[in-house]
């Protein structure tokens, strides 16, 4: 928990996109701060070149579980823009992913997680 003035943030901790990867809940404000955890419109990438994770993409997911359950739905990305249906946007990540959607494909030093609709979710090894 940090303390802040005037805010009261609560950390969760979400393996996925790098091991140490943290997303925060102010719940006077039904706010989710979700970094790289959950993005508005692309899949996050899925930390695989320092993972000291043996499933990176399972820890993503679970992650994703748990964070889905934690009943806020507005959601601020570390990255471009923010996600009004923070729950809607969780549940539609892992109804790709639990669908069998993607595949893991090594080219090189990139693992490439590919959906069968052409979406991507890269990840560095």
């Amino acid at each position: 928990m940090a303390d802040l003035p005037g805010f009261e943030l609560t950390a969760l901790h979400t393996p996925g996109h790098t091991d140490g990867h943290v997303c925060f809940l102010d719940r006077e404000r039904d706010l989710f701060f979700s970094g790289d955890h959950v993005l508005a419109k692309i899949s996050p990438n899925v930390g695989t070149m320092t993972s000291l994770l043996s499933n990176p993409l399972g820890a993503y997911l679970q992650s994703l579980r748990e964070t889905g359950e934690v009943g806020i739905d507005r959601g601020l990305a570390a990255h471009v823009e923010a996600i009004p249906k923070l729950r809607e946007r969780m549940a539609e990540l892992l109804e790709l992913l639990a669908r069998g959607a993607v595949a893991q494909r090594v080219d090189g030093p990139v693992i490439r997680w590919e959906a069968v609709d052409g979406g991507m979710l890269d990840g560095q090894r």
